[in-house]
């Protein structure tokens, strides 16, 4: 009975792209990174989402899949199937390497894109599923995954977030 609830689920999700309210929560629950933390940087959070949410962004990963190497730039390597981080480490040590063996003036400078899904554009995000040529249904499934969740704390106070 459960599997033929999970179908159903998935089979109205497929054709409304309407992500019920109650299923795109998460809890969010802090974790102290040490003994009595005094301030917020102390915490690391953790968000707990549910089931069907986790199901339907699974179905969502494994749809893109096989195109993300063509749309991804291949010096991007994290969470690309068949790409390594150890191999961009390995490039960056030999250009290092050779910039110092050749004794050629150089300069490195390495970037972190500190919470760069936190500024992302939601109206940029299905522009470039457009530009990419992805369907209409497929840009509103992905669409109504990121967009307007609801956040809950470990206390249980519901926190609206707004896109």
């Amino acid at each position: 009975a459960c599997s033929a609830d999970v179908f159903a689920f998935c089979d109205e999700f497929a054709s409304s792209s309407i992500f019920l309210k109650e299923f795109n929560q998460a809890t969010c629950v802090l974790v102290p990174k040490r003994l009595n933390p005094m301030d917020v940087t102390h915490f690391c959070p953790i968000f707990i989402l549910g089931t069907p949410y986790k199901i339907i962004a699974k179905l969502l990963s494994l749809r893109l899949t096989p195109v993300m190497p063509s749309i991804i730039n291949p010096f991007y390597v994290a969470f690309i199937k068949g790409r390594r981080l150890q191999d961009v480490v390995v490039l960056a040590n030999e250009v290092v390497h050779s910039l110092y063996c050749l004794r050629l003036p150089s300069f490195i400078l390495k970037l972190d894109i500190f919470k760069a899904f936190d500024s992302v554009s939601w109206e940029f995000l299905s522009d470039l599923f457009t530009r990419l040529a992805f369907s209409q249904s497929f840009r509103k499934w992905i669409l109504s995954l990121v967009t307007g969740p609801c956040l809950r704390s470990s206390s249980m106070e519901s926190v609206a977030i707004s896109s």
